[in-house]
């Protein structure tokens, strides 16, 4: 298995208006990477 990282992120201006993902915030989708992170057995030093 590959590691895989992520080393930055941007929010682009491209998606469907009104759309799924229209009202959240970047923190927010940060916390739910972190949240499901946190269900798995790696340590977050390694994240």
């Amino acid at each position: 298995m590959k590691d895989v990282f992520i080393c930055d992120y941007i929010r682009t201006p491209i998606g469907r208006f009104s759309g799924t993902l229209s009202g959240g915030q970047a923190v927010d989708l940060a916390a739910m990477c972190i949240g499901i992170g946190q269900g798995i057995s790696v340590a977050l030093e390694r994240v």
